[in-house]
């Protein structure tokens, strides 16, 4: 065996050249792919423990929550945010709101004044200045349909094409209904539940002067699908609403659309026995 090795003092300067070459050209491939393994493993290594850092963080903040809830239930940090609107269900907070967005044809504000002649930028400055007013008098709609209080946190109107204008309003509110029962004694899963919001009044297009009575169909949908919850399960919180109302183009006409999310904590037998069902 040892005969078929070269004796590398009889080779020339040369042949020792060539042959240091064909050894790294052998060897290098070998070197990286070991080099590539050992960082692989060592880069598993690094995600598994960021893994199991992540999950025991929120496993520590779910428990923080409450001890009642189970862990799984609020794994997410949304669902997090939605149980901490559950447990200020009677709180003012910025992050229970509606988002809504509203368009007007500006030819509607000729007709208000009785003056067909006003000029375009005279329209646009007087649907920007009531902007504010336009936010209050939604605030005042979901006090009757759905909000025992309503505060304006931000309101936006500018102009989109030639005759029409937007506004971008957020709505911060209280439920009127209280959430419902629980337990002390119980173990609950957080349920989150976003759904599409008054079928009936979003499902055609309707004129732009009856946009205003659809809405508040649909904060009373809202409002209704909520008692349905706690009636079946014992408590229900609207944690978020989003509304549109977008002008068809070149008509007077809208089309509505609108979804919310409701919270509510379910009995750990009963989210059990639906599964198995």
């Amino acid at each position: 065996m040892l005969k078929l090795l070269p004796d590398f003092s009889t080779l020339t300067i040369g042949q020792r050249k060539t042959a240091k070459i064909y050894g790294a050209l052998f060897f290098t491939p070998f070197l990286i792919l070991m080099l590539i393994q050992i960082y692989n493993a060592l880069l598993l290594a690094h995600v598994g423990s960021d893994v199991a850092y992540v999950q025991n963080v929120w496993k520590s903040e779910a428990r923080a929550l409450s001890d009642q809830v189970e862990p799984a239930s609020l794994k997410s940090a949304q669902a997090r945010n939605a149980y901490g609107l559950v447990v200020a269900h009677d709180e003012m907070l910025p992050e229970r709101n509606v988002t809504l967005t509203l368009e007007i044809p500006l030819t509607e504000m000729r007709n208000l004044k009785n003056r067909p002649d006003r000029p375009l930028e005279e329209l646009e400055s007087e649907a920007a200045a009531q902007t504010q007013e336009i936010a209050l008098n939604e605030c005042a709609v979901l006090r009757q349909q759905l909000a025992s209080d309503c505060v304006v946190i931000s309101a936006n109107g500018r102009s989109i094409g030639q005759q029409n204008f937007q506004y971008q309003l957020q709505l911060a509110f209280v439920e009127a209904t209280p959430f419902g029962k629980t337990n002390q004694t119980d173990t609950y899963d957080l349920v989150v539940s976003k759904l599409l919001a008054g079928k009936a009044a979003t499902g055609r297009k309707v004129y732009f002067k009856k946009s205003g009575a659809q809405r508040k169909k649909i904060y009373a949908a809202i409002a209704e699908t909520c008692k349905s919850m706690r009636k079946k399960v014992g408590n229900c919180s609207v944690t978020g609403i989003s509304l549109s109302s977008i002008l068809e183009p070149g008509l007077p006409m809208v089309r509505l659309a609108a979804s919310a999310t409701f919270a509510s904590l379910v009995k750990k037998d009963v989210v059990a026995s639906s599964q198995g069902k």
